[in-house]
């Protein structure tokens, strides 16, 4: 219903626009993939529904003035998930109690559950902030070489307002997890919940989970773009397209904005 409500809007929308730019967001792939990562019984579903999403783009693109350069891009790659954890099982009880707790793929977010947000003093005032700290840099797991929490930052730290993070309603803990495990907030006592490796239990839901080419080199997302403005030349150089605008920018041989320093070399 998705894909066909994005067809109806997009012939209403293009014979009466004089735009320079248009920006179209499909989030059908992002969504399968997502959902059916690894799944091989899903794949005939998947396939037919990006062919689909192939020949509504295909249409849109016909439908462009031939002067108009087109740039297509998935928003990150993938990874897929071999491991699902139970951050309940990982998390002390006393942050438990006082925090809020929230699972995103990899993510863990977590908010004071009766302190206001506003009223934050320091990680002393609230021991539980820590304490969760320490406990998922010390968590480790035999399947995998590194730490399984390959980043955990903590409100009004320096490493947190580094990544841009520290905002006053934003989460007193943010934690990120190695790529190929995804975490869950499950009010059962298992620790692991999925492995695809351990045939005693139950295989991941098949999903999978946002990869990042800065942590992991092995990543691509797609980035297509071709037009009568575009260098081609500068395009088939491009190894990387973590940041867009660093990335679309040079295929434009336009110079990159100073505060957008990404990878696109």
């Amino acid at each position: 219903h998705r894909l066909d409500f994005f067809r109806r809007a997009w012939q209403m929308y293009l014979p009466s626009t004089d735009a320079d730019a248009i920006f179209a967001y499909l989030e059908d792939i992002d969504a399968l993939r997502h959902q059916f990562s690894g799944d091989s019984s899903a794949q005939e579903k998947v396939l037919n529904h990006i062919e689909k999403v192939d020949q509504i783009v295909g249409g849109l693109i016909q439908s462009l003035p031939k002067e108009t350069n087109v740039v297509i891009m998935g928003d990150h790659g993938m990874s897929t998930v071999t491991k699902e954890l139970n951050i309940r099982a990982i998390v002390p009880e006393n942050a438990l109690k006082e925090s809020i707790v929230y699972t995103s793929g990899g993510t863990l977010l977590m908010y004071p559950k009766t302190a206001a947000i506003d009223k934050f003093n320091s990680t002393a005032s609230h021991p539980w902030l820590t304490q969760t700290q320490e406990a998922l840099l010390n968590f480790r797991m035999s399947e995998l070489r590194g730490p399984v929490f390959e980043k955990v930052l903590v409100k009004g730290t320096s490493a947190m307002r580094a990544e841009g993070l520290d905002h006053p309603n934003g989460p007193w803990l943010i934690a990120f997890a190695n790529e190929s495990v995804g975490l869950q907030n499950s009010v059962t006592g298992t620790l692991v919940l999925a492995d695809t490796k351990n045939p005693s239990l139950p295989l991941p839901r098949p999903r999978g989970q946002h990869g990042h080419n800065a942590e992991n080199n092995s990543m691509r997302a797609f980035l297509s773009m071709w037009g009568p403005n575009l260098d081609s030349l500068q395009a088939n150089q491009l190894k990387y397209n973590t940041d867009v605008v660093p990335a679309v920018a040079k295929a434009m041989n336009w110079p990159s904005p100073k505060h957008c320093s990404g990878r696109s070399k």
